[in-house]
C-alpha cells in the first residue's frame, strides 16, 4: 500500500532482530581532483520544477537561487568552484592531491586517449549544449556477420523505457563497473575466464560531465570500443555536482539539473540501458536526522525526480534510483548523512509518486543500513548516537538482504553488488563481510535486469575484485 504523509512522520521502531553489529571503520577513500570550470548554463526554455526553492535550515544552496529561468546562468557564480573547494574524491581512478585541469578540447590531463578516441565521428559536429537531446538514434556500429564481436551495438526495435519489472523473465546480465578512462575501459572490456561480462556500468564524476565536449569524448570512446554483440552499457551519475557542491535531489539546484541533462545526452549517444542516481540529500548536520526533515525532503525530491524520469525516457533509457548507506563517505572519506534514501519505504514512496521511476538495489548500502539498525552506538564516534536514534525511528525493515530487496518489489530494475561490514565497511569484496551474498544473487537473478559488481579495488586499473565477484555470481546462478 502506498505510504501516506502521516506514515512518513510516524516513529516506527526496529524489531531488534539479528546480531549486534560493529561500528568499526571500513575502507577509507581519498580526496580527488578539482572540478573543472563550467558555465552553469541551462537550456533555454527549461522550466523550474515545482517547489519553493528553499534550502534546509543552516545549509547553503551553492550557486543556485532556486530559479531556472530560460537562458540564465547559474546564479551566484559563473560555474567556477568556490575558493578552497575540491571536487569530491573518486575511488574509480583519480588519485589523492591530483588536479584534473581541462585543456581547450575538454580532455583531462593524464592517460592519453588511443588514436582517434577523442575525435568526433566523421561528418559529425561537436554538439552545442542547448540542453536538447539528439532526435532519434544512430547506429553505433555494424553487427558482425558471424554474430561475434562488433563495434558498439544497434538499437533494438522496442524502446528501453518499456523495460522494467513485470517483463517476461530472462537471464540476468552480469556487469563490471569502470570510470570511462582509457585504462579502465581496456581493463574491463575483456573476457573473464574465457567469457565476456554482459555489460559495463560507467561511473561518471562531475569532471566527466563538465563540458559538452567531455560528454562527446566519452561517448566516442564507448562507441569505438570493440565488444560482443548484445553487450550493454549502464550509467551511474555522480555524488558531486557541477557547481562544486554535492549532488542533492532536494536542493533545486541548476547545477544538479544540468547533471541530469548531460547524463541523458550521454545515455542517448551510447544507447545506455539505464541511468542511475542516488536518493541523497547529504550534509554533516546531524540535526537534520529527524522524521519531519525526512518527510520534507521526500516531498521536495518529487519534482526533481519527475524531471529525471522525463529526460531519461526522452533519451530512451530506464531511470533508476539507489538506496543509501547510513554514513555517506562521498568518495572523499567524509562523514555526511542523509535523512532520506536508507529506508526501503523511502524508495517505495518515491516510485509510487513518480511514474516510470525504477529502483537499483545496492547490497552494501542495504547491509550497512541493516547493521546500523541493530548496532549499539560507538562512543568514539560523535555522530553515532544521533544516527542510531534516527535509524531506529524509521519504519520496520526485514532483517536480511533478501527481505530488504523483496520490500522494493515490483520496482527492482538493477542491482549493485558488494559486501559490507559494520556501519562503515562499504564496498567490500564478495566473500569478505557480514553477509552471504549468494542468496541475494539468486533472488536478483530471477528479478533484476542487470547486476553490477561494485567492490572497491586496490588498483582501479586492474579490477581483480570485480572479476572475482563475477566468477562467484556465475557459480551462485549456475
Amino acid at each position: 500500500m502506498m505510504a501516506d504523509r502521516r506514515s512518513l512522520a510516524s516513529p516506527l521502531h526496529s524489531d531488534g532482530q539479528g546480531q549486534k553489529a560493529s561500528w568499526a571503520d571500513g575502507p577509507r577513500l581519498v580526496h580527488g581532483p578539482s572540478n573543472p570550470a563550467d558555465d552553469g548554463q541551462l537550456a533555454s526554455g527549461r522550466s523550474k520544477p515545482a517547489g519553493d526553492g528553499r534550502s534546509a535550515p543552516g545549509r547553503k544552496n551553492p550557486a543556485c537561487d532556486g530559479q531556472l529561468a530560460a537562458g540564465r546562468k547559474n546564479s551566484a557564480d559563473d560555474g567556477r568552484l568556490a575558493a578552497g573547494r575540491n571536487n569530491s574524491a573518486d575511488d574509480w581512478g583519480l588519485r589523492s592531491g591530483q588536479s584534473n585541469p581541462l585543456d581547450d578540447s575538454g580532455l583531462p590531463s593524464g592517460p592519453s586517449i588511443p588514436a582517434d578516441d577523442g575525435q568526433l565521428a566523421s561528418g559529425r559536429s561537436d554538439p552545442a549544449d542547448d540542453g536538447r537531446l539528439a532526435s532519434g538514434g544512430h547506429v553505433a556500429g555494424a553487427d558482425g556477420a558471424d554474430g561475434g564481436e562488433t563495434v558498439g551495438h544497434r538499437r533494438e526495435g522496442t524502446t528501453r523505457s518499456e523495460t522494467g519489472a513485470g517483463r517476461v523473465p530472462h537471464r540476468v546480465k552480469l556487469c563490471l563497473k569502470a570510470r570511462p578512462t582509457p585504462a579502465q575501459l581496456t581493463d574491463r572490456l575483456r573476457a573473464v575466464d574465457g567469457v565476456w561480462p554482459d555489460g559495463l556500468e560507467l561511473y561518471l564524476a562531475a569532471a566527466d560531465l563538465a563540458t559538452p565536449r567531455m560528454v562527446e569524448v566519452i561517448a566516442q570512446r564507448v562507441l569505438n570500443a570493440t565488444v560482443p554483440k548484445g553487450f550493454v552499457w549502464l550509467i551511474e551519475g555522480p555524488v558531486d555536482s557541477l557547481d562544486g557542491g554535492d549532488f542533492d535531489i532536494t536542493r533545486e539546484s541548476a547545477a544538479d539539473l544540468l547533471v541530469l541533462e548531460r547524463l541523458a545526452q550521454l545515455a542517448n549517444k551510447i544507447e545506455a540501458k539505464a541511468v542511475n542516481i542516488h536518493v541523497i540529500s547529504p550534509s554533516p548536520d546531524l540535526g537534520r536526522l529527524t522524521l519531519s526533515w525526512r518527510e520534507t525532503l521526500l516531498e521536495r525530491a518529487q519534482p526533481f525526480l519527475d524531471r529525471f524520469v522525463g529526460l531519461m525516457h526522452d533519451a530512451g533509457t530506464v531511470p533508476t534510483v539507489e538506496n543509501m548507506p547510513p554514513v555517506l563517505r562521498m568518495r572523499r572519506a567524509d562523514y555526511s548523512f542523509t535523512p532520506i534514501g536508507m529506508a526501503s519505504e523511502d524508495l517505495r514512496w518515491l516510485v509510487n509518486r513518480v511514474p516510470g521511476l525504477k529502483i537499483l538495489a545496492d547490497t552494501s548500502h542495504a547491509g550497512l543500513y541493516l547493521n546500523a539498525r541493530r548496532a549499539d552506538p560507538d562512543a568514539s564516534q560523535q555522530w553515532s548516537s544521533a544516527l542510531a536514534n534516527y535509524v531506529n525511528q524509521l519504519p520496520t525493515e526485514a532483517p536480511d538482504l533478501v527481505g530488504f530487496m523483496e520490500s522494493l518489489l515490483p520496482h527492482v530494475e538493477n542491482a549493485q553488488i558488494s559486501n559490507a561490514a559494520g556501519v562503515l565497511g562499504e564496498g567490500l569484496a564478495y566473500a569478505e563481510g557480514d553477509f552471504d551474498l549468494d542468496p541475494a544473487i539468486r533472488w536478483l537473478g530471477q528479478r533484476a535486469q542487470h547486476i553490477v559488481t561494485e567492490p572497491i579495488e586496490a588498483n582501479n586499473e586492474d579490477a581483480r575484485t570485480m572479476r572475482d565477484a563475477i566468477r562467484r555470481m556465475r557459480l551462485a546462478l549456475a
